[in-house]
């Protein structure tokens, strides 16, 4: 996974997406770059050069639309981030954070969380404190299931990044919770 962002005058970190396997990033409208890249967790990266990729997109037109209709489905997402961040409770925000990490995953009811809870702090325009208070109500409320384990980490272990690794089952019930329906995670 890799995350993109950037660093405001002030120190603050601000990320724009988490990027999984298959996903394209770096494209910029000018030629200089507005954000950063740094990885999550392991990743392999492929580095196209604009003029090569334009090239590619000239001689196959299946490629150009491709780029075209990825483009507008990054901007879909944009807005809506910047909506969720615009407003919405914290819960809210994570609950929509958590399924879209599940659809960006391809995985029904569970997710891998490779970020920090800073990274999603991060993201989501929240401090850490606030998203760990949100996440312990979620799992004692019964809307997620969290297993702090991962390979290679022993329990509620952090790695050398800091990030826990959290493991949220029954995301579905997220949904439910956020229509205001009871669910638990049983």
């Amino acid at each position: 996974m890799v995350r993109t962002c950037r660093f405001l005058n002030d120190g603050r970190r601000q990320i724009d997406a988490f990027h999984a396997a298959g996903d394209v990033f770096g494209i910029e409208a000018g030629d200089g770059h507005r954000l950063g890249a740094e990885t999550v967790s392991e990743c392999y990266v492929i580095a196209y050069r604009r003029r090569g990729l334009e090239a590619m997109m000239f001689q196959d037109d299946r490629l150009g639309r491709w780029f075209f209709s990825y483009a507008l489905a990054m901007l879909a997402r944009a807005r809506e981030h910047s909506l969720l961040l615009e407003r919405g409770t914290a819960a809210q925000k994570i609950s929509v954070f958590l399924l879209e990490i599940e659809t960006q995953q391809g995985r029904a009811k569970s997710v891998d969380l490779a970020m920090s809870r800073q990274d999603i702090a991060d993201y989501l325009g929240l401090t850490i404190e606030t998203v760990s208070r949100t996440l312990s109500q979620m799992e004692r409320d019964g809307t997620i299931r969290a297993d702090h384990r991962s390979a290679g980490h022993s329990e509620g272990s952090p790695d050398a990044t800091g990030a826990e690794f959290l493991t949220c089952d029954c995301v579905t019930g997220l949904r439910s919770a956020m229509a205001s329906q009871p669910c638990r995670c049983d």
